[in-house]
């Protein structure tokens, strides 16, 4: 994908002269709004992408002040991306974000595409057993399908399926037999094997197995002793050449069902779903338990909270050269850093934002989900204002809902901060806040299954 950035854009949104389509390469888009905003409200854009809220004007996108009666935004969107943007006022008071009637419709911009050398891509489709007919359903319509030559060996039936460009669900019938309601590809899929209900993005072994769990007790001679669950994917006893990303969840006893007392993020259920829907593949999470010393474990060194300074960085090195190689010697796993991923909470969403700076090197990907940025918001906003290339792939959110908004305007500074870095919101850095979530467990297991998709 061409990465340039579409500076002309910007010029043309700034004089709201969209008269007419705009043809544009692929790559990030500069967003640029000049509009006069009364104090109390912010500016949004959306669209029907779904990285702009997908048609509803409550999921749109703020932007961000970048001058005088100046809004700025940048997305980096896919090759052959159409969309039409609209403008929207919405108030600043959290307690209104999620009221349909606060949200007023500024303008409509014209419709915008992203050319693309392409306008389809070809997927093959495997499928466990006799198929003599195939059909396939996007958007409700049905795309060319052409059985192969060559059955696969094995009792395998393979379809060549010509998808349009952007489509990541379809439905999927063998001979008026349903497989699949709603298969989920990721858009650089090849190829695609159904065997029992479930997808696969290689061919599986001829049984299958359930995933299972792990688990025993750490001790890293720094720290308290504290409680690891590992759980294994499906197969992954049969596939024995096969090795897997890892994912490395902060307040291990909440990450899975049943999770502990204050209810579960319930990632073990949401992995298997996406995973036997051919959404992500096979994944390790390691569930790292808390200990009484939670928050110095948590907090950043510039952090100090009833006379404990904060320990983040004695913690993650722990994980870097204890825990992480013990992992890595006693399973199958992925070990790079673009294969490892971190995800927390609140305090572990602190943890998780400063290993996304200062342990990017080992993990690649981070999550940080309601983070307490109030704790110290200047000196998270330094990390902010580094480059993008300084940092690890980054997710952020938050709430607005509950005690604090969950902090939902620090993260949204916070945000602000990286995109004026150089940040876009897309496949290296993206932002949500979910409508109507407050600060806990059953919240952060809404926003999971997106979290994951967007991960791996």
């Amino acid at each position: 994908m061409n990465r340039s950035r579409v500076a002309p854009l910007c010029d043309l949104l700034a004089a709201a002269l969209l008269a007419l389509p705009v043809a544009l390469p692929g790559g990030v888009f500069d967003f640029k709004v000049r509009e006069d905003v009364p104090a109390d409200q912010r500016l949004f854009i959306g669209s029907e992408l779904a990285e702009m809220g997908a048609g509803d004007a409550l999921k749109s996108v703020a932007m961000y002040e970048c001058g005088d009666d100046l809004w700025c935004i940048s997305f980096d969107l896919p090759d052959g991306s159409e969309f039409t943007p609209s403008l929207y006022l919405r108030p600043r008071d959290w307690k209104l974000f999620s009221d349909q009637d606060s949200v007023e419709l500024v303008r409509q911009l014209d419709p915008i595409s992203a050319e693309s050398t392409a306008h389809s891509r070809t997927l093959s489709l495997h499928i466990d057993g006799e198929c003599e007919s195939l059909t396939v359903t996007v958007s409700g319509e049905k795309p060319t399908v052409t059985p192969s030559e060559d059955s696969t060996e094995g009792g395998w039936q393979t379809f060549q399926i010509q998808l349009p460009l952007g489509t990541d669900s379809m439905a999927v019938a063998c001979d008026e037999r349903q497989l699949f309601a709603d298969a989920l590809i990721h858009p650089d899929a090849e190829e695609l094997w159904i065997s029992d209900g479930e997808a696969y993005r290689y061919r599986p072994a001829a049984t299958h197995e359930r995933p299972r769990f792990e688990s025993f007790t750490f001790a890293p001679g720094a720290f308290l002793s504290r409680p690891v669950t590992v759980m294994l994917p499906r197969n992954y006893d049969l596939n024995i050449k096969k090795t897997y990303p890892v994912l490395y969840a902060m307040d291990g006893q909440n990450v899975f069902v049943p999770g502990g007392p204050f209810g579960t993020w319930a990632i073990d259920t949401a992995a298997e779903a996406l995973t036997n829907r051919g959404d992500i593949p096979e994944i390790i999470i390691v569930a790292v338990g808390n200990t009484s010393d939670r928050i110095p474990e948590y907090a950043p060194e510039f952090i100090t909270r009833n006379n404990a300074r904060g320990r983040a960085g004695e913690f993650l090195t722990m994980l870097r050269d204890e825990l992480k190689p013990y992992i890595d010697e006693r399973y199958r796993t992925k070990s790079e850093a673009e294969s490892t991923g971190f995800i927390g909470s609140s305090m572990g969403g602190l943890i998780g934002f400063y290993a996304a700076h200062e342990f990017r090197d080992t993990f690649g990907n981070v999550a940080a989900l309601s983070s307490a940025f109030w704790l110290a918001p200047d000196e998270f906003e330094k990390l902010a204002e580094r480059s993008p290339k300084r940092r690890a792939r980054v997710w952020l959110d938050s709430g607005h809902t509950g005690r604090s908004a969950d902090d939902a305007t620090n993260t949204l500074m916070i945000r602000d901060t990286m995109l004026r870095s150089g940040e876009s919101l897309g496949p290296h850095f993206t932002h949500t806040i979910g409508l109507n979530h407050q600060h806990n467990e059953s919240a952060w297991s809404e926003r999971v299954p997106d979290i994951l998709r967007w991960m791996f």
